[in-house]
């Protein structure tokens, strides 16, 4: 059986969906989970804090160990696809927002590099695991205020249970969709078109709507009147699960957003933006390509409405993706496929 350790420096809305399926292996006797607060056990040169979005773990059984990580940073481009010393130091690197074109094939070790199609922040079985290194660590760019953050963030974690249980909740909107303000000069333009969104939703003739930006800051005077009252994460999952269909939009740099997987996970039928990433998996099953094929706020808008006059597909839709997400994406299976990878590839246990 496999002891599966791992560094605790991520931030936990990037590392609890792994945590989460580690612990179901490991409850089930697949394997052992250890968290390991020391120094980072690989070091990284160039400045900068890779760890705070790249899981680092070890796999070792008797005498052999497996060092793998996961990255799961919003750029799939971000330093010719993968992070240069933890593909170096890795026997596998894992990588979430995986796009194969904008990898460098060129380069040594490339083939190391595997995609993994989801995560998104959810409350792990013992949330022991969890508990940050009380002290900092300048190797691993962990501060006091990190440590605060994820003391604060642990109880906000949803869990799956609760995720799973929200497809059974009655409909109280025709459409949720609530956003957050950037509100700086480079992301102006994706500010701009989400409030084009939001408009073109609240002005959805005869239909409930909650929509709108949260942002705990001023934000400019045309951008105030489309404000709603923020959410905790539970809250708005809960949210999320009344509405009758749900919007996807992907994240910064067209990176995949958590969204993705709390929808799926919920079984709720989507209107969304075409998938860039993992896009072999994700368009490879029924009803992805009907959901996610929008990316003009016009066509996204147009198809909102003519999915709400059609029950029947929406009904169709919320089944697919309830059987998506339970046989392929829920955390355990996720990281049963890396062990397995790993495994098959004949670099682990």
């Amino acid at each position: 059986m496999p002891v599966i350790t791992a560094d605790s420096f991520t931030d936990i809305y990037y590392s609890s969906f792994f945590f989460a399926g580690f612990q179901e292996l490991a409850a089930t006797g697949k394997c052992v989970l250890k968290t390991w607060r020391g120094a980072p056990r690989v070091h990284v040169d160039g400045g900068g804090n890779p760890f705070h979005a790249i899981l680092l773990f070890s796999a070792r059984d008797k005498e052999k160990e497996t060092l793998f990580c996961i990255d799961t940073r919003d750029q799939s481009d971000w330093e010719h696809g993968y992070h240069k010393e933890l593909l170096k130091a890795c026997d596998h690197y894992f990588k979430v927002n995986f796009r194969p074109e904008v990898i460098d094939m060129t380069r040594p070790g490339v083939d190391k590099i595997h995609p993994v199609p989801i995560f998104f922040p959810v409350r792990p079985m013992a949330l022991s695991a969890l508990f940050p290194r009380p002290f900092p660590c300048q190797e691993a760019g962990w501060t006091m205020k990190k440590i605060m953050r994820r003391l604060t963030r642990m109880g906000t974690l949803p869990a799956m249970t609760f995720l799973t249980a929200s497809r059974q909740t009655a409909i109280t909107h025709d459409i949720v969709f609530a956003v957050r303000f950037y509100g700086e000069h480079r992301h102006a333009a994706e500010d701009a078109r989400r409030r084009r969104l939001i408009e073109g939703l609240r002005n959805l003739p005869g239909r409930k709507v909650l929509a709108g930006f949260v942002s705990k800051n001023p934000m400019p005077t045309d951008y105030e009147a489309l404000r709603i009252p923020g959410f905790t994460l539970k809250g708005y999952m809960k949210a999320l699960s009344g509405s009758r269909v749900c919007i996807y939009i992907r994240g910064l740099h067209d990176c995949l957003s958590f969204k993705l997987g709390q929808l799926l996970a919920m079984g709720k039928p989507i209107v969304g933006e075409r998938i860039l990433n993992n896009r072999d998996f994700y368009y490879s099953h029924p009803g992805i390509n009907e959901q996610f094929a929008f990316d003009s706020v016009e066509d996204i808008l147009a198809a909102v409405e003519n999915r709400l006059e059609q029950p029947a597909i929406l009904d169709r839709h919320a089944r697919l993706n309830r059987a998506l997400f339970d046989e392929k994406l829920s955390p355990a299976t996720v990281c049963q496929n890396i062990l397995d990878t790993c495994q098959s590839l004949g670099r682990t246990y």
